[in-house]
């Protein structure tokens, strides 16, 4: 498949302000507070350079690795293989590698905590199945979307940080030095408790630790390749079929721990695949040579940040239930269940570098999408 006339996420893009228009009059209709953020905070310039994605490149014979096919990476996958793709897909367990392979992918096994699974052989049928073991066309678009597993391949657990950091520095050693790598991170690294807009120029002081492990994670990558082509997305909450929040809390009238005057922000996972894809294009069409590492960085969310009650409310609605009702959280309650951040994510650099005109800008649109 030479190029990708016919998509519609691929077409030329809309104009952010048209965009930010429609949205303010969107608010005025019934969004409350919550909106695209286009006020004072965010208008400063993005780097030089930087610029509105108008069309993706046509992907030629371009290679496609995807380490962690999991709820995200495996959306990537399939898109990037319906737009004609070769695509790699990781996997830590021998029982995923033959559904892999039944979905046309090309299964890859690896534990990237276990430096042996990058190069040994271990071929089902005689495949070879490591990374070593491959040869990618040049500009290798490579997604890292990798859950945190304690247990891997192995028996003895690993720490996050053994994990998500020297895992992370294992895998760069076998990439090639060409590759266009988006890493998936969150915008738990951000600390903000009093519902401010929180951008890329943002201070990031993170209070859970998988959060730390990410932004350490970040720099990883920024030390290994600080002129190579790669960029971090910052990604709020995944949500989608399946995926859904206290959904079965609130079907069944449990109350919520919760503040419900706090914010929450999200991105549906349609979005988000499409916005990986988008990333690799913004990648190879930039020079990255001394970019620093705040230019590299990415906030990805939808337009509406939205108030905990107001999202259980909706869901509620749409599924049927009753009304939620909300209780302080107990002691031992997670910060992150507990709801202790409270920000606006702010979108603005996302909207005009890789897509502004999103399936599900808001919260209600990707319900929809994703009880229905």
């Amino acid at each position: 498949m030479g190029g990708t006339k016919g998509t519609d996420f691929f077409g030329p893009s809309q104009v952010f302000a048209r965009s930010a228009a429609r949205i303010v009059k969107a608010s005025a209709n019934g969004f409350g507070m919550a909106m695209l953020c286009v006020e004072s905070h965010c208008s400063q310039p993005v780097f030089k350079g930087e610029k509105q994605m108008q069309i993706a490149t046509s992907n030629g014979e371009k290679d496609v690795l995807v380490v962690g096919a999991g709820y995200l990476g495996k959306r990537v996958a399939r898109l990037s293989q319906q737009l004609g793709y070769r695509v790699f897909a990781t996997t830590r367990h021998r029982d995923r590698f033959d559904e892999l392979k039944r979905d046309r992918f090309h299964p890859i096994l690896l534990d990237w905590n276990d430096s042996r699974t990058f190069s040994e052989q271990d071929p089902p049928q005689g495949e070879t199945v490591t990374i070593s073991g491959q040869t990618f066309a040049p500009g290798l678009r490579v997604l890292v979307a990798v859950a945190y597993d304690p247990r891997g391949l192995g028996a003895k657990p690993v720490s996050r940080y053994d994990s998500q950091v020297l895992g992370l520095r294992r895998l760069l050693r076998h990439l090639p030095s060409d590759a266009l790598v988006s890493y998936v991170s969150t915008t738990g690294v951000y600390h903000q408790r009093n519902g401010e807009w929180v951008d890329e120029t943002s201070t990031t002081h993170p209070t859970r630790e998988a959060a730390a492990v990410h932004l350490q994670a970040e720099q990883e990558l920024h030390r290994n390749r600080p002129n190579g082509k790669f960029l971090v997305l910052r990604l709020a909450g995944i949500y989608g079929p399946g995926r859904i929040p206290r959904v079965a809390d609130i079907a069944s009238g449990k109350p919520i721990e919760a503040n419900p005057d706090t914010y929450l922000n999200l991105i549906h996972v349609d979005d988000a695949a499409k916005i990986c894809l988008r990333s690799w294009d913004y990648l190879d069409s930039h020079s990255f040579q001394g970019a620093s590492m705040q230019q590299r960085l990415m906030l990805v969310a939808d337009h509406y940040p939205v108030a905990r009650g107001e999202f259980y409310r909706e869901v509620a609605r749409q599924v049927g239930g009753p009304s939620p009702s909300f209780v302080p959280p107990a002691a031992t309650t997670s910060p992150r269940r507990r709801g202790e951040a409270n920000k606006r994510i702010c979108n603005r650099k996302m909207a005009r570098s890789l897509m502004s005109n999103l399936a599900f800008p808001d919260y209600r649109q990707g319900l929809v999408s994703a009880l229905g």
